[in-house]
C-alpha cells in the first residue's frame, strides 16, 4: 500500500497521459499536502480538466523548492520525468516514480545510455509487480500500490445492464512502430480493423473512435474517409464513452484493462504481422483470431 506519510509538500512532474492520470487520481485521496505541479504535453491537457488545474508553474526549476518529496510520472515520450529524477537526487530530494503501464520500463529511466531511478518506483498491479522485479535492477525499491485511477474510473462505469447504448468504442493511440513496413502501426490497426470488424460476435449499434488525448482531430480522416462505416468521434470523457459502450478495441492502450474491469469485452486490433498486445491481461482477444 503506497501512501505519503510525513510528506507535507511534494513536486509533481508528468507528461505523458497515463502517468498524469495515475498521478493525479493517487493525490486525489491525500489529505493536507501542499502540491506543487509542472507538467507539459498531455499531461497538461489533464491536470486542466483537474481539481489541480491551480497548482501548475510556470517552471520547471520551481517545482523543487521547498518540497521534501517528488513525485514523477515515468513517460518515455520525452525527457521531462527523466530530468526530473536527476534533478531530485541532484538535490537530494527522495524521488518515487509510478509506472502506469506494462512496457518499456528500463527504457523509462534510460536517456543516452545512462540510467537514473528514483528513490522508490510504484506500480499498480501484480503483472507490473512481477514486471518490475524482474527487469529492474535489484536495489530500486519496488512498491505494489492500488491502481488509483483504475479504481477512479471503474467507479464511474455504469454496469453493464445499466448502459442504454451498445456502442463499439474505438481507442487510438500513437504505436511508434511500423511494424517494418510503409505507415505507422495505429494506422495499420485501424484499417485493420475497419476490415474485419463484421468477425465480433457481440452486438452493437455505432462504432466510436477516442483519440488519444496527444492525437489531431483529423489524423485518421484519410483512412475513415475510405471505410464503409459510418464513424463517429467521441467526444465525451472515458468514463461515459465506456458506459455507453459493450465492445472497445484497441492495440496496446490503457483503457482496454477497464473494458474488463467493468466487463465489456475487450478486442486487440494488431493486425498478423503486428507483435502481441503489451497488456499482460490472457482475457483480451485479438481480433485477428476471429
Amino acid at each position: 500500500m503506497s501512501d505519503l506519510k510525513g510528506y507535507r509538500s511534494i513536486g509533481v512532474v508528468c507528461h505523458d497521459a497515463g502517468g498524469a492520470n495515475q498521478v493525479l487520481s493517487f493525490l486525489e485521496t491525500q489529505n493536507n499536502i501542499d502540491v506543487k505541479i509542472y507538467f507539459e504535453g498531455p499531461a497538461l491537457k489533464i491536470l486542466q480538466d483537474s481539481d489541480f488545474h491551480d497548482s501548475q508553474l510556470d517552471d520547471f526549476e520551481k517545482v523543487f523548492e521547498n518540497v521534501d518529496l517528488i513525485l514523477t510520472g515515468t513517460g518515455w515520450a520525452s525527457d521531462l520525468e527523466y530530468k526530473a529524477i536527476v534533478r531530485a537526487k541532484n538535490k537530494n530530494i527522495y524521488c518515487i516514480s509510478i509506472l502506469d503501464h506494462w512496457v518499456n520500463y528500463r527504457e523509462r529511466f534510460e536517456r543516452n545510455s545512462i540510467e537514473q531511478y528514483p528513490n522508490e518506483v510504484w506500480v499498480v498491479d501484480k503483472y507490473a509487480e512481477e514486471k518490475a522485479l524482474n527487469e529492474l535492477p535489484e536495489n530500486i525499491n519496488i512498491i505494489l500500490s492500488n491502481d488509483y485511477y483504475s479504481d477512479k474510473i471503474s467507479e464511474g462505469i455504469k454496469s453493464y445492464s445499466d448502459i442504454k447504448s451498445n456502442n463499439l468504442l474505438y481507442l487510438c493511440e500513437p504505436i511508434r512502430s511500423n511494424w517494418q513496413r510503409d505507415e505507422l502501426g495505429e494506422f495499420q490497426a485501424l484499417r485493420f480493423f475497419l476490415n474485419h470488424v463484421h468477425k465480433i460476435p457481440e452486438n452493437y449499434n455505432n462504432i466510436k473512435l477516442k483519440l488519444h488525448p496527444s492525437e489531431k482531430k483529423d489524423k485518421y480522416n484519410h483512412i475513415i474517409s475510405k471505410g464503409k462505416y459510418d464513424i463517429n468521434f467521441a467526444g465525451d470523457s472515458l468514463i461515459e464513452e465506456i458506459s455507453k459502450s459493450t465492445v472497445v478495441v484497441g492495440c496496446h492502450t490503457y483503457p482496454l484493462s477497464l473494458a474488463l474491469k467493468t466487463n465489456r469485452k475487450a478486442y486487440c486490433s494488431i493486425p498478423p504481422w503486428g507483435p502481441n498486445c503489451k497488456l499482460p491481461h490472457k482475457e483480451i482477444k485479438y481480433l485477428r483470431d476471429l
